[in-house]
């Protein structure tokens, strides 16, 4: 029987229809497994990049909120350093009714520098305790404004604050905006204001010193750090935008308070709960960190954006806080999407021949090597990246004390090359450091980190470097294998904080002593006197018709003369004597130790004689004559107060007996002798 010819051909062709399914079901199950390894990649490294993107973006955040609290505690310190200047306290110490516009020059002059020094004061202000102003320096022109344009400020909300602090509290006011004859002012003008009552020797309240601090520059430094791709934001303690988006920027002030707290609750709600860290909002990922603009033990309060409100409460450093952040868009984020550009399309349809004519075991083994490769390298250039970018150096240091790595920063700092600081021990770079054998040790067996700002480094040159050191504990399986250090330079810090302490212990013109110093001196000197049983002397100095010398030559001639003094006066007097400048024409001279009473007339003569040559500054010739008052410990006072007394009360006396005259107190007074007149010595 002959074989039904369509069976056959249709059983070929049946099975090249199942070999085409099975083909086209391998095709798609391979496409679909190659499709799902390409997605999770995708997702992996979108992951990986938005891990580096929140890194990056919280170290900018970081640096941003660094710099506000930086540049508000220079303010804090500023405004308590202006209050506690001579001068200020000077006029804290007169009667309110001497404040009169124009009398006090010192204030205006001390008022000036700073301006001069600071472009972001926009003005300063000395009111009395009324609240009104007695003198205001404004950045407009740096001068002092004319008395009759003064205003009474005892209606704003921050004169108020003010005045409720105690000695020695600084006064911080919300960041808002300038209020000019009850209007805001247009273009907005963001200001702070920083304050501290001032008091005189009894506790009484005469008065408050004001700090207007424009804030433009700083938001622009701000939006600086924060720019590029990302929003820029910074908010207040309600919620308020201080920097965001141009439309809700100060709504606070218009009646619209919370603007960000209402847009977005539950992204501030978590705000207030974390300190820093990243939240996602229908706008993006947002990065934040909170900044605490007031120093411990300093005040704020809620402040009014009307004229002339009044604070709802004050506010302690904890409570005053800004929250400062970066949101980067949605559509910046990185994307997990398939298709999300032209160049993932060429990859995937590339990869998918690929794995059509390649087994899928052999394709997904490859690609997941190739995925490890891909993110060991890039986990090593993250690496290196982070560390050549810090602004600290880093240190790598073994068990054992060898210095294993070594960041740009380090190598800059300590003026090693990278080759040649590797292998070295690290007694060599950190000796003091490294001698705390137990700091090393605690560290390693502990693994407790160490911080102090109290050590130094050793340059290659020899030099000692000052540094703010960290050590923490690098783990390896558990284990503590190394020690990261980091350390930056404080030297400019250093210098700044000598520089500070400086001016508030010595006069900026001739650069003697002040009168805290000479005080501080004088109590050692009595105390050392009354241990071991000696005598000391205090001398008062005031030059004669120096006022004269100023009207008719000028404030340069008046201060060459003044400087010209204090050089001569610390040619007579030994180096354990402290001379001093208390401002003006007086000086004070301590003579500690004396042999003999008599020995501060001698003394008093000598510096009569030394102050008896004129002084020629140009063409002018300048008479230089004194009226000195002596005062003896303890047969003159056991006290300081006492014994500036006398030796003020003997000046007092030489001064009206005819001038250039010295007078020991309980003696009358007396001339030079003519044996140490200056045309005797010639």
């Amino acid at each position: 029987m002959m074989p039904f010819p369509g069976r056959g051909m249709g059983q070929k062709i049946a099975s090249r229809r199942a070999l085409l399914l099975r083909t086209l079901a391998i095709a798609g199950l391979c496409a679909l497994l190659f499709t799902l390894i390409v997605k999770l990649v995708l997702l992996r490294t979108s992951a990986q990049d938005i891990s580096t993107l929140k890194t990056r973006e919280q170290a900018r955040v970081e640096t941003a909120a660094g710099m506000l609290e930086y540049r508000l505690e220079i303010l804090e310190m500023v405004t308590l350093f202006l209050s506690r200047a001579p001068a200020v306290k000077q006029a804290a110490q007169a009667a309110q009714a001497s404040w009169e516009a124009g009398s006090l020059p010192r204030v205006e002059a001390l008022f000036l520098a700073l301006m001069d020094s600071r472009d972001s004061y926009a003005q300063v202000r000395l009111l009395d305790e009324q609240g009104r102003e007695r003198v205001r320096v404004e950045r407009a022109g740096t001068t002092a404004v004319p008395a009759a344009t003064l205003q009474d400020k005892s209606g704003r909300y921050y004169v108020q604050d003010i005045a409720e602090l105690a000695a020695g509290e600084v006064y911080l006011s919300p960041l808002d905006l300038n209020i000019e004859n009850f209007l805001i002012e247009v273009p907005y003008r963001p200001m702070l204001r920083a304050g501290t009552p001032l008091f005189d020797r009894h506790g009484e309240r005469r008065g408050s010193l004001v700090i207007n601090f424009d804030a433009t520059t700083l938001l622009d430094r701000l939006r600086q750090i924060l720019g590029g791709t990302t929003r820029p934001m910074l908010l207040n303690w309600q919620g308020d935008w201080l920097v965001g988006p141009a439309e809700q920027e100060w709504g606070f002030m218009f009646g619209t308070p919370g603007a960000f707290a209402r847009r977005h609750p539950d992204a501030w709600q978590t705000m207030r709960e974390q300190g820093s860290g990243h939240v996602s909002t229908d706008e993006g990922l947002l990065t934040y960190s909170t900044v605490t603009p007031l120093s411990p033990g300093h005040l704020s309060a809620t402040g009014s954006a009307l004229a002339f409100g009044r604070s709802q409460q004050r506010l302690t450093h904890d409570a005053y806080v800004w929250r400062v952040g970066a949101l980067v868009p949605g559509d910046a984020l990185p994307s997990a999407a398939l298709l999300a550009s032209p160049v993932r399309r060429l990859v995937y349809l590339l990869g998918l021949a690929v794995t059509l004519l390649v087994s899928g075991a052999t394709t997904w083994l490859f690609a997941m090597r190739r995925e490890a490769q891909r993110q060991a390298r890039q986990e090593a250039y993250r690496h290196r990246q982070i560390t050549d970018h810090l602004a600290e150096g880093l240190l790598v240091v073994d068990r054992q004390g060898e210095i294993e790595e070594a960041n740009p920063e380090a190598e800059r700092l300590l003026v090693w090359r990278r080759e040649a600081l590797l292998g070295e021990h690290a007694r060599r770079v950190m000796p003091s450091l490294w001698e705390q054998c137990d700091r090393f040790q605690g560290i390693t067996a502990s693994g407790e980190p160490y911080r102090s700002d109290q050590v130094s480094f050793v340059r290659r040159d020899g030099a000692h470097l000052p540094v703010d050191v960290s050590a923490a504990p690098l783990r390896h399986q558990g284990d503590v294998s190394a020690i990261i250090v980091a350390f930056s330079d404080i030297t400019e810090r250093l210098q700044q904080e000598r520089a500070i302490r400086h001016l508030a212990y010595h006069d900026t013109l001739t650069g003697l002593p002040n009168r805290r110093l000479l005080l501080e001196r004088l109590e050692l000197a009595m105390a050392a006197c009354r241990r071991h049983r000696r005598s000391m002397a205090l001398i008062f100095l005031d030059l004669d018709h120096f006022k004269a010398i100023n009207d008719t030559h000028g404030h340069e001639a008046g201060d060459a003369l003044l400087k010209e003094v204090a050089k001569r006066l610390l040619q007579v007097t030994r180096e354990t004597d402290v001379v001093s400048r208390q401002g003006g024409d007086e000086f004070v001279i301590l003579l500690g130790e004396l042999h003999a009473p008599e020995d501060a007339a001698r003394v008093a003569q000598l510096l009569l004689a030394r102050l008896g040559d004129p002084l020629t500054i140009g063409d002018a010739t300048l008479p230089i004559g004194a009226s000195i008052g002596a005062a003896l410990y303890p047969e003159d006072g056991d006290s300081a107060d006492t014994l500036m007394k006398a030796a003020d009360a003997a000046m007092y006396r030489a001064k009206q007996a005819g001038r250039h005259r010295y007078c020991v107190s309980g003696d009358r007074p007396r001339e030079l002798p003519r044996d140490l007149t200056p045309q005797a010595g010639q």
